[in-house]
């Protein structure tokens, strides 16, 4: 039976899609940090129970991956265990010496690069930001909400910067001020923020894990209620990615990847899928991790078409995080960060 069998089975739309990575950095590096170890081909070899597709590196291993985001010349990410705290790193895309930029008081999460700085989400109900080749961590936006989860998801574009707080999105200057709300689904948990052409898209869902949400609102909103794509309940739905030819998202409902038809109506382009989770998509194609029990790195065409296994995870834990560029997708699983060809 072919993998994707037994991951999923889909019906498709048509779309066009495009994908960009962060801005090239600025500034140079800091000194190497022995935290995390640096790169090695693996070229098919069995790692942790999986035979790995050739051509796959091993960037860094390390504590564990949370979140990951490019620039045009590196891979970034953070890592560190709950009620702990943790570090953001960072390694050139092709492999090679890994890189401390700064630690954290709490666990580090959501991921964002622009042109000077990396911006971090943390349990400390926090958004902090490190220079882009390295620095002190320095606070730039706290909760000020009643939100009981700490922020998971950070973004950032020329509009500013952008994070959850539970079912809200705030939005304030890349150095600090006043955080502004832009928008709210009252929900209790943030899951997943996407930026696309003055767009806010993101994914919450309540205390029972059913009444989900997709919203959107325009990036410079001075305030108010967000436009609610989708109010039907679903259970959790998870990552979420936008594009030129829409936005799509995970869902845990069924195990199915969602969209939004130009008719309004909400659309399935898969189902079946075994807890799918973190997404991306580039100019044709979205990427995606389903995490058990057969845990898997997948792909589908936007155009139509299966989902198919790109990496085959067995016995690994794989992060709630993955990012692509032209020629890679990176992705994690059980504390080691990886690059496999697309």
């Amino acid at each position: 039976m072919p993998w994707f069998e037994r991951f999923a089975g889909a019906s498709v739309i048509t779309a066009m899609l495009v994908f960009a990575c962060g801005d090239d950095d600025a500034a140079p590096a800091s000194p190497i940090d022995g935290g995390s170890e640096a790169a090695s081909d693996i070229d098919g070899a069995t790692d942790a129970g999986a035979s790995l597709p050739p051509g796959t590196t091993t960037l860094a291993t390390g504590p564990g991956v949370n979140g990951i985001a490019l620039s045009a010349t590196h891979v970034y990410w953070t890592e560190g265990a709950s009620g702990a705290g943790g570090a953001i790193r960072r390694v050139p895309l092709g492999g090679g010496a890994v890189e401390m930029l700064g630690t954290t008081t709490a666990r580090p999460s959501g991921i964002a690069v622009d042109a000077t700085h990396v911006y971090v989400a943390t349990d400390a109900k926090n958004v902090v930001r490190v220079p882009i080749g390295g620095g002190a961590a320095e606070e730039i936006a706290k909760a000020i909400g009643t939100a009981p989860n700490p922020i998971v998801a950070v973004a950032v574009d020329a509009n500013g910067l952008f994070w959850l707080e539970g079912g809200s999105v705030r939005r304030a200057q890349t150095d600090g001020g006043e955080p502004l709300l832009i928008g709210s689904t009252s929900q209790e948990t943030g899951q997943g923020i996407s930026l696309h052409d003055g767009d806010v898209w993101w994914t919450s869902y309540g205390a029972n894990d059913a009444s989900g949400r997709v919203a959107s609102t325009k990036a410079n909103a001075d305030g108010g209620q967000p436009t609610i794509i989708y109010a039907q309940a679903e259970e959790q739905p998870w990552g979420i990615t936008s594009g030129a030819g829409g936005t799509f998202w995970t869902s845990r409902a069924g195990g199915s990847i969602r969209t939004k038809a130009p008719t309004g109506s909400i659309v399935s382009l898969a189902s079946g899928l075994a807890t799918p989770s973190a997404i991306v998509l580039d100019g044709t194609t979205l990427w995606f991790t389903v995490r058990g029990p057969s845990p898997a790195v997948m792909k589908m065409p936007v155009a139509g078409g299966a989902p198919a296994v790109v990496v085959d995870a067995t016995g690994k834990e794989l992060a709630d995080a993955i990012a692509v560029d032209a020629t890679r997708v990176y992705w994690s699983g059980s504390g080691t960060l990886y690059a496999t060809p697309k």
